[in-house]
């Protein structure tokens, strides 16, 4: 990755060894943290289905990590703000990541896998710290754009986990995925134990008064809602039930795994783009809009698909406009924020998007359940679209740029 940010000539390149291990030590981490909570996503709908789950409860199972999150990222947040600690929820979150994934190998129980879903939402709730112990290892300037780095290495782990699921699954059948997260988690664990603590040289106690300033912050709250809007489609529609048009027009495990391979490389190179983008000051007011429209147009692509081919395309698309919109969004969020307060923000912040994670599966699997996959998809559209219209036509304009 650092080969990467120096290709494109990233500013103030004077990094100590220090540094550069811990750079490189948070992209291994991250990528292995995303690996063993995705190793199962490319099969987890159709696996579901033949253990007989219908769509609406596998909106619950999938549901259950953002409504954990959702309770989760701000309390978390403030403590690690309080305590002035990141690493330890950093191991923590590895840890339980890895338990969950080993769970999901042992039980067919849909109440039980709902249960063990929602330990990867308290994992994934030491997500925002990570992001907040790893830009303190950089200066204001230039941390936007490293999270859109890290971003990238999140996305990597995540297309390591799609490559292999396929191949996993086909020779050690559906459940063979679970116990790669798990393994793949438990060496993540260990290697956390060697992350830098980077504590703020302030320490502060996020008081009431400091929550309701970041609650009224427009930036914040903003971002936030459209992270949220983001994360409906693509937890609601494109990540669940791509799988499920898939296999309704003969897909094979492994075309699951090549489909969900397309959906995270543009992720990929979107999140390393924005990075590079928003260096330059390119405006990102603009890439938000043109993400949506990239995110309609996945939706409207996707449920119509005859072939392989187009719903390949609709992948592609919706690693775009996903992985565009997140990293940019996730950049800008916290633009305004004092550093010993970030992980209390940023807890706010995904606190509000990770509704999307829960709400999404669950209101689209029962659009799909009571009328069909396409209203489902089409319902998804809609909203990437009024999203797109709502940030071109806004007057504060500024909220959705960096400066």
């Amino acid at each position: 990755m650092l080969i990467i940010e120096r290709r494109i000539k990233l500013p103030e390149q004077n990094l100590n060894n220090n540094t550069i291990r811990n750079t490189y030590l948070f992209y291994i981490i991250t990528a292995i943290y995303w690996y063993s909570t995705n190793t199962y996503i490319p099969i987890i709908t159709p696996y579901l289905e033949s253990i007989h789950i219908n769509s609406s409860t596998i909106g619950l199972i999938m549901g259950a990590s953002g409504f954990m999150q959702i309770l989760l990222q701000f309390p978390l947040g403030i403590l690690s703000d309080s305590l002035n600690k990141r690493k330890i929820f950093i191991i923590l979150g590895m840890f339980i990541s890895s338990l969950s994934s080993f769970g999901m190998f042992f039980s067919e129980n849909p109440y039980i896998l709902m249960i063990l879903r929602g330990l990867t939402g308290i994992a994934g709730s030491s997500w925002v710290i990570m992001t907040i112990l790893f830009s303190s290892y950089f200066t204001k300037s230039e941390s936007a754009g490293k999270i859109s780095f890290l971003t990238a290495a999140n996305n990597i782990g995540q297309l390591i986990a799609m490559l292999t699921a396929g191949i996993i699954s086909t020779i050690f059948a559906y459940t063979g995925t679970f116990l790669a997260g798990a393994i793949i988690g438990s060496i993540g664990t260990i290697l956390s134990l060697f992350i830098k603590e980077n504590k703020s040289t302030v320490r502060k106690v996020p008081k009431f008064n400091d929550i309701k300033i970041l609650l009224s912050d427009n930036t914040i709250i903003t971002c936030s809602i459209l992270c949220l809007i983001v994360q409906f489609i693509a937890f609601g529609a494109t990540n669940t039930f791509t799988s499920k048009v898939a296999k309704n027009i003969g897909a094979t495990d492994i075309e699951l795994s090549i489909i969900s391979t397309i959906m995270t490389i543009p992720r990929i190179l979107s999140s390393m783009l924005c990075g590079y983008l928003l260096i330059k000051k390119v405006k990102s007011r603009g890439i938000i809009i043109a993400s949506f429209i990239i995110i309609s147009l996945a939706c409207i692509v996707t449920p119509f698909s005859t072939n392989m081919f187009m719903l390949y395309l609709g992948s592609f698309l919706t690693g775009t406009g996903t992985g565009t919109a997140y990293a940019v969004l996730i950049g800008i969020c916290t633009k305004n924020v004092n550093d010993e307060l970030k992980s209390t923000a940023m807890g706010i912040c995904q606190t509000i998007f990770c509704f999307g994670n829960f709400l999404g599966p669950i209101f689209i699997g029962n659009i799909i359940e009571t009328y069909s996959i396409e209203t489902g998809f089409l319902f998804s559209a809609i909203i990437a679209i009024l999203t797109a219209l709502y940030v071109f036509i806004t007057k504060n304009k500024k909220k959705f740029e960096l400066e």
